[in-house]
């Protein structure tokens, strides 16, 4: 067997060298440490994939009279392996939340524990701790963000349930993405809960982003529907075309499987955003009812 040198971090096109010692030895076949005794070949000399596997183009190959090798490779995007810590990941999350101007961040906690964070603390406004989370998942290697945030209003944006479910209702009302009359409001100390059915994701997700900035609202619960009138079609090549044009790698290790209106997708990304951006993209495809995200990160 041929040697597995461990994948290096960095963007799609770098160059990295990776070297290891003799006791690596016992992964490498002795025709290849003949082949390699004082002397370097280029990647061709190679079968593909065998160095790193996906993640990586073995560009040429080196060893030393005394059989330290090293070997340069091209890296590619789709496998790029994050290795950073839950320090570092805290970090970048405050990072990102401070530069946010939506979010006030000296007023949210970050703990991060195996890839996944967690904010606490207290926020004004429900659209203050939705644009929170959302800073959170924009930062490479979280893997998922936990809400611990409390919407405290300030007095003058304390409302009544009743007035809340007039504002909800226009806002509803005034928004081109939501047919009319399909999703009803329920306000609840504060939180909206949304039902009904539509025909598309967009139209239900465009109901929750509506109220999201109303004064008053501490949260909203969608549980809008979406019961598609048109049939599947050929769903399965539309919804993998569409995931190649979004992606920013390559998706052959990503798999799309259709049964009835459920879509599954399954497989592993590089980050939580385009673990999302997968998902919303499964969603845009005609006659999808639900789609079922299995994907891994890392």
């Amino acid at each position: 067997m041929f040697a597995h040198i461990p994948p290096p971090v960095g963007r799609a096109g770098e160059r990295s060298i990776r070297s290891w010692g003799p006791g690596r030895r016992g992964s490498m076949g002795s025709e290849m440490h003949r082949a390699l005794a004082h002397g370097r070949i280029p990647a061709l000399a190679f079968p593909a994939g065998i160095f790193g596997g996906e993640w990586a183009v073995l560009t040429w190959i080196t060893a030393t009279p005394t059989r330290t090798f090293q070997a340069e490779v091209t890296l590619r995007g789709a496998h790029v392996m994050n290795t950073k810590t839950d320090r570092q990941l805290q970090k970048d999350v405050i990072d990102e939340l401070a530069w946010d101007p939506s979010v006030d961040a000296a007023r949210i906690g970050v703990e991060v524990t195996d890839g996944v964070v967690t904010l606490s603390g207290r926020v004004l406004s429900y659209a203050e701790k939705w644009n929170a989370e959302q800073a959170a998942q924009r930062v490479s290697g979280v893997k998922g963000v936990a809400i611990d945030l409390d919407v405290a209003l300030p007095g003058e944006a304390e409302h009544t349930d009743a007035e809340l479910a007039r504002r909800a209702i226009a806002a509803l009302e005034w928004s081109i993405s939501v047919p009319r009359d399909a999703v009803k409001v329920r306000v609840e100390d504060g939180w909206v809960t949304l039902s009904g059915d539509v025909d598309w994701a967009y139209a239900r997700d465009a109901a929750e982003s509506c109220l999201r900035g109303l004064i008053g609202i501490k949260g909203v619960i969608n549980n809008v529907s979406v019961r598609p009138k048109v049939a599947l079609g050929n769903v399965k090549t539309r919804i993998e075309a569409a995931l190649q044009r979004r992606a920013h790698a390559d998706l052959k290790g990503i798999s799309v499987t259709v049964e009835g209106g459920t879509v599954t997708l399954a497989g592993r990304v590089d980050s939580l955003a385009e673990r999302l951006t997968m998902e919303n993209a499964a969603w845009s495809a005609p006659g999808v009812r639900d789609v079922v995200d299995n994907l891994t990160i890392g």
